[in-house]
């Protein structure tokens, strides 16, 4: 007799399971959905902090803008890694003076995942118009840049749309 019981405890134990399992995969979704609209957001809003640094000359707010594990990628030089490194090439570079630049996001890229965003898109400044590509990883809830790169279109190339 105690065989028999324990079949159908057994039993009904196996259909619980998977009676919950589409309900916990649905809240399990649900709480992982990703709000593109919001990542863009801050995306756009950190590359408008970007341009306002460097605009003002400020390294340390420049700076501020990357994890501690960042690298740029700048034109003419080898990768720049780290915070302190990617300080001391903040403040070489505003040190000539301000840096005033104009950046336009013309896309973000979003995985799945929302981990990541990377940003791609064009600027002007005083040698002319070009183009980057940032990525960005969510730090305890800040988009932090991770990778960085820009380069010029070249004399007399205009940004394309």
């Amino acid at each position: 007799m105690k065989q028999p019981l324990f079949v159908l405890v057994l039993g009904l134990g196996v259909v619980a399971c998977q009676t919950q399992e589409p309900e916990q995969q649905a809240a399990v979704e649900e709480s992982a959905a990703v709000d593109t609209g919001a990542i863009r957001a801050d995306v756009e809003d950190a590359a408008q902090q970007w341009a306002a640094a460097a605009s003002a000359g400020d390294a340390e707010a420049l700076t501020n803008l990357y994890a501690d594990d960042a690298t740029v990628y700048a034109p003419d030089t080898p990768p720049i890694s780290g915070r302190d490194a990617i300080h001391e090439f903040f403040t070489q570079m505003v040190s000539e003076g301000p840096y005033a630049i104009t950046l336009t996001t013309n896309d973000v890229i979003i995985p799945e995942s929302g981990e990541i965003a990377i940003e791609r898109g064009s600027f002007e400044d005083a040698t002319g118009s070009g183009k980057y590509v940032a990525v960005y990883r969510n730090i305890d809830g800040s988009w932090k840049l991770i990778a960085d790169t820009w380069n010029n279109n070249g004399p007399g190339a205009a940004n394309p749309d």
